[in-house]
């Protein structure tokens, strides 16, 4: 089978698997919508780099029965990654996998739609978007990578599903208009970095289950909040709450682990009621 052009989204067809994955969206325009179906085979992945730096589509509509898209890893271009004029997203329940970089530097983004299903949203997926201003995470979800939301200048609230048991180092770093982070029940680790820089964020909301904070994935054994017990959030950008405002305050329960190391590092404790 060849590579299908539909309304200048080429595919490639795997005969033997009889499945079939967007390879290239760069001369695309306007309003896309990916077909479900080429040459009789399911539409299953969209490839790292696809959409790539084009930055003439406005919005995106994935068909059911998507699985992944930027399935490789931040080492390759996300699928859109720096399609600057995009503003809107809509993603399947069937997609399970958002990769590395899908949507870095899209800096016009300010509407995404999950899917139900998706487990994975990957390293430096939104990284930048800084139009976003508000995301619903779904609930299944599962992981949420480095650097995921970095820099998304425009979130001003994010409330974080319990499904999710670590969020990576750096994910929301650098979001400087979010103010207010609710984190559920079940989430274990908040990595190192997580929400510095966050210079407006005023208060989060952390459950009994978090039972490390600045937990580096580097070094699994030990967490910076070991080796910096008494360092005010201020002193230093590795901590997850590093930069972050002054009158930040942690809302958890006064035997929690949230409240032991607020306390060492100098946050203000509001108990949850």
């Amino acid at each position: 089978m060849g590579s299908p052009n539909i309304d200048n989204v080429v595919c490639k067809v795997d005969a033997k698997k009889n499945v079939a994955s967007v390879d290239q969206g760069k001369r695309a325009t306007g309003d896309v919508v990916i077909a479900g179906e080429v040459s009789g085979a399911p539409v299953t992945r969209i490839l790292c780099g696809a959409f790539y730096g084009n930055k003439a589509i406005v919005s995106v509509q994935v068909p059911e029965g998507v699985r992944e898209i930027s399935p490789i890893g931040i080492s390759s271009k996300g699928a859109f990654q720096r399609c600057t004029s995009l503003r809107q997203v809509v993603l399947p329940d069937s997609l399970t996998w958002l990769g590395g970089a899908s949507f870095q530097g899209c800096e016009s983004l300010s509407n995404i739609v999950f899917g139900r299903r998706l487990q994975v949203i990957d390293d430096g997926a939104f990284e930048s978007c800084k139009s976003l201003t508000g995301v619903e995470l779904p609930l299944g979800l599962g992981t949420i990578g480095q650097s995921a939301f970095a820099y998304c200048t425009g979130l001003a609230q994010i409330s974080i599903p319990g499904s999710v048991k670590s969020i990576g180092e750096r994910a929301f770093a650098g979001c400087k208009g979010l103010t207010d982070v609710t984190i559920g029940s079940g989430v274990k680790i908040i990595g190192p970095a997580a929400f510095s820089g966050c210079s407006n964020l005023r208060q989060v909301t952390i459950p009994d289950s978090v039972t490390d904070i600045d937990l580096s994935s580097q070094n699994p054994g030990k967490s910076f909040s070991q080796n910096a017990l008494a360092s005010p959030i201020g002193q230093s950008m590795q901590l997850a709450f590093g930069g972050c405002d002054a009158q930040l305050a942690f809302c958890c329960s006064e035997a929690s682990f949230a409240a032991k190391y607020a306390r060492s590092h100098h946050i203000k404790v509001v108990p949850r009621a």
